[in-house]
């Protein structure tokens, strides 16, 4: 992404412990249709360039821009030449992850976007939402546990685009379920409800930009190499890279599996 998403110049002389100065930034909003296409910037390419973003802070760095809303991102021509460019704005709410919690959380959701109930399990265990797995997995997907666990109907079962029924039929379970999602909130780790609220985030900007996009497929990439890296670094050696290599090319396969699957039964 070097080149293609960029962070304002700090402002040293003007910053103190209580105040942020930034460069001033002109572009225009990830909303503006118009204007990403005077830019040149393809909605799928931005949506690309996003989830690649925000996949890296989260699962490779663990270090998290956590109010990625549409307001706090601009597209812009590069001052050194180029296309365009993602800006990220507003940098005061960051949370650094725990090593142990951000490889755990790529096992979540490497096992979400698989539909492997097991996974799901054993990482919702982890994060003291034992008992209540299926409300868990809904919580961090806006799903109903039948369709997180429906594999064979592909990463399209996740998209944020749900019907106006489906709609209806979350706000009825959120309300019937009001006081455990309370109590698992209070129980689980507290980098999960930063992240919570950053995907919700996330799902408003790729909603707003309607490119089709499926991010799913660089979250369960970039997942799988955040847990073959853990994998290495704890086992060094020949063993664990190739080891790697297969887990990758079946991770591959069994996306293309399901794609091939939801494509002849829909």
């Amino acid at each position: 992404l070097r080149g293609r998403v960029d962070v304002p110049e700090v402002d040293l002389s003007r910053t103190s412990a209580r105040v942020l100065v930034m460069e001033w930034v002109d572009g225009v909003s990830v909303s503006d249709k118009a204007g990403l296409r005077a830019l040149g910037c393809n909605p799928k390419g931005l949506a690309n360039a996003i989830a690649t973003c925000f996949c890296e802070m989260i699962y490779k760095w663990g270090f998290v821009h956590a109010d990625p809303h549409i307001a706090n991102m601009l597209v812009r021509k590069p001052p050194g030449g180029g296309t365009w460019q993602l800006v990220l704005l507003d940098h005061g709410l960051y949370r650094r992850l725990e090593d142990s919690f951000r490889v755990e959380y790529a096992k979540l959701w490497r096992s979400l976007i698989l539909g492997d109930v097991a996974g799901i399990t054993e990482s919702a265990n982890k994060m003291n939402a034992a008992g209540s797995v299926p409300l868990f997995a809904g919580m961090l997907t806006q799903r109903q546990w039948r369709d997180v666990t429906k594999w064979e109907k592909g990463t399209n079962r996740l998209k944020h685009d749900r019907t106006e029924k489906e709609k209806e039929e979350i706000q009825e379970f959120v309300g019937q379920h009001a006081r455990e999602i309370s109590g698992l909130l209070a129980k689980v780790p507290r980098e999960l409800l930063l992240l919570l609220k950053t995907n919700d985030c996330l799902r408003s900007v790729d909603k707003e930009l309607g490119a089709g996009y499926n991010s799913f497929l660089v979250t369960a990439r970039e997942c799988v190499r955040t847990i073959n890296a853990e994998s290495c670094a704890q086992r060094p050696g020949w063993h664990s890279r190739v080891k790697g290599v297969v887990e990758r090319a079946n991770l591959e396969a069994r996306l293309q599996a399901m794609s091939i699957y939801s494509f002849f039964s829909s």
